[in-house]
């Protein structure tokens, strides 16, 4: 019975910690995604996409990042990309 029962936690565990990274995969994805100057709206899974894609802080950033210098802008992508998957 003890057995099961920490068999039981391990799992749950387990289970809270997947759930966990996939939400902050998720999220990086959704970050990279926008930050690649083409947002695919589709991927925040929400039914008024419109207006979320037309909110003026969301304009606003998509505007500023369509003009920023491509060599600036790939450093910026570069450091997000390093900040999101860090290499072990």
């Amino acid at each position: 019975m003890v057995l099961i029962a920490m068999l039981f936690n391990l799992f749950s565990f387990a289970h809270r910690k997947f759930k966990k990274m996939s939400k902050k995969l998720y999220s990086a994805f959704i970050k990279l995604n926008f930050k690649n100057r083409n947002p695919n709206w589709d991927l925040l899974g929400l039914e008024n996409l419109d207006e979320v894609s037309n909110l003026p802080s969301v304009q606003w950033k998509v505007m500023h990042l369509k003009n920023m210098d491509i060599l600036k802008h790939t450093k910026a992508l570069n450091k997000l990309m390093t900040v999101l998957y860090p290499i072990y």
